[in-house]
Parts: C-alpha cells; structure tokens; sequence
C-alpha cells in the first residue's frame, strides 16, 4: 500500500498527536447557588482533510478539528453541560458512555447539519469512559473520527501519578469497505513509533486507554518490559 514509509509533521496532521496525549479540557467552570460546580464545553463537529501517512489524505469527521476530539475531564458529582453544533453536511450527535438522561443520549437526537443541541448529564460513575456519535451506520461514522475520551475522577481524587496520558486505540478505513487499512493510537498510525513517548525512569505513569476500533473483533495493548498495576 503506498504511503507507508517517510513521516508527517503536525501541520500536515493539522493537529499534534504528541499533545493530545496530554490534552486535557477541564472546560469553563462555575458554580450553582448551592455550591455544585458546572463545567461547560464548547464542541463542533467538523470535516477536516487529514494526512494519516505520507501521501494519504482522509476526510475525517472530527470533533474541534481533531482525532480524538477533546478529552473532558470532570470531578465525580459535577454537572456537565456540553454545548455541541454540527458544522457538517450530515447528521451527528454525541452518545456518553456515563449515567445521563434518556433524552442527552444523543442515540434518537440526531443533531441536523447546521442544528446545535445542549447536553447535560451528571460527572459519573468516576473511571474513563468513552464518547461518539452514535447515528447510523454507527461504525463509520465512529471509524471516521467521531469519538473521544470523557475522565471523571473521584471525589476524593486519584493517587498521584508522575505522568497521565491518554490513548485511544482505533482504525483507518482509508477506502470505506467495512475493513481497516491501518490501526493507529490517537488517529495517526506509526506517530508514537516515529515520535517516542519520553517518561522519566522509576516515574508512575497512568494511561487511560479507550479502544474505539471498529470493523475488528478484538484489539490489544501492551507494552514491553513493563508491568501494569
């Protein structure tokens, strides 16, 4: 397959898979009159021409313009109000793999090209979760980028790490057959291989690690020499 050898850089990308591994959107806060607090999101869905590899320009369908779209991160017990426009031809919406109203599901509202919707939903249960569009055909429309990673901690917090990062396995269906062409962490495939992930020795480093592949049965994730605990 051509493409497949030589690098990209981050203009070519149109955005940096290096900072989106530590990207996090803790979004516009503010507190209610009975002291809960409220983060509030701003997200469009958007087309966007993409060089996956050298010589392969994908239009992906993107949140804020990105593969993964941006990763919210909330307390557990905040009130989240995500305020999504769709700037494509297509319909979309966003479908949050948390506790929510049936009707912020985003699974029966699709949100029309040009239509803006207001989702509000409860910060729980606390973990790593994912989000995505979830209109028909389902897997292409999750395959050509629509989805993201939504982190809730505890109230009472996480034990400290040195280093937090977060991946979201995937694939690339470069000629829409139903089948993967390319497997990726983060859209781009072979960018951590080319670009290394740096961690200091002995460091405790935490991944929050999504698996959104499509058109697969199973993927995995491992790293060599190191443990998980």
């Amino acid at each position: 397959m051509p493409g497949v050898t030589g690098d990209l850089d981050v203009q070519r990308i149109g955005f940096d898979p290096g900072r989106i591994l530590t990207d996090f959107d803790y979004g516009r806060v503010s507190y209610l009159p009975g002291g809960r607090r409220v983060r509030e999101f701003w997200v469009t869905a958007e087309l966007k021409n993409v060089e996956i590899v050298p010589g392969i320009v994908y239009e992906a369908w993107t949140y804020n313009g990105r593969v993964p779209g941006p990763t919210f991160r909330a307390v557990e017990g905040d009130l989240l109000r995500i305020h999504f426009r769709n700037a494509t031809a297509h319909p979309h919406s966003m479908h949050f793999h948390t506790v929510h109203p049936a009707n912020m599901d985003g699974v029966y509202e699709p949100v029309a090209p040009g239509g803006e919707f207001l989702y509000e939903l409860d910060a729980e249960p606390f973990g790593v979760h994912p989000y995505h569009c979830h209109i028909m055909p389902l897997a292409s429309h999750i395959s050509r980028g629509l989805y993201g990673a939504i982190i809730i901690d505890p109230k009472g917090g996480r034990p400290q790490a040195d280093q937090e990062m977060v991946m979201v396995m995937a694939g690339n269906d470069i000629d829409f057959d139903n089948e993967n062409d390319f497997y990726n962490v983060n859209f781009i495939p072979f960018w951590y291989d080319r670009h290394p992930i740096k961690i200091k020795k002995d460091a405790l480093v935490r991944i929050y690690l999504l698996n959104l592949l499509e058109f697969d049965q199973a993927n995995s994730f491992h790293i060599h020499a190191n443990f998980f605990n």
